[in-house]
């Protein structure tokens, strides 16, 4: 993760903190925002050392928090296990997206996942779909035509 990347990540971390304490009237401190970071990770971890997927992960949580207008808690293993799933599906699928054409995908996925949409596929079978993809796409620059 590059300096900026990290700047933006650790700006939006802050801000939605800052909101579900304004929200559900919570002390907005360290000790309060770490203890949320533990809940939600399940492990303690210095804000200055999280990887982008840690911060996604927090940030979706607590985003999904002040939406639901859940109280704040402990996640157990599953949910945490869920958690990082989710954010490795919507990973999955914006790289796919940024491969190829939206109807180009659907047309491949056609072919290997019986009409389903693509965006509701499984992360193994994005992964599987998202090598496809990536493959026909370097075939097609390679040859010089478009994917359509």
């Amino acid at each position: 993760m590059n300096a900026k990347t990290a700047t933006s990540l650790r700006g939006r971390y802050h801000a939605i903190f800052g909101e579900l304490c304004r929200q559900f009237d919570l002390p907005k401190t360290s000790d309060s925002r770490h203890q949320l970071t533990e809940w939600i990770l399940g492990y303690k971890k210095s804000s200055s050392q999280f990887t982008a997927k840690e911060y996604c992960l927090i940030i979706d949580q607590i985003a999904d928090w002040i939406r639901g207008d859940i109280e704040p808690h402990q996640l157990d293993k599953n949910q945490q296990a869920r958690r990082s799933y989710d954010e490795r599906q919507k990973q999955l699928i914006h790289a796919i997206s940024q491969l190829a054409p939206d109807q180009y995908i659907q047309a491949v996925c056609n072919d290997r996942h019986s009409q389903r949409p693509w965006r509701d596929l499984t992360a193994f079978q994005l992964t599987r779909l998202r090598y496809t993809i990536a493959s026909r796409s370097a075939a097609a620059r390679k040859k010089g035509t478009p994917l359509v």
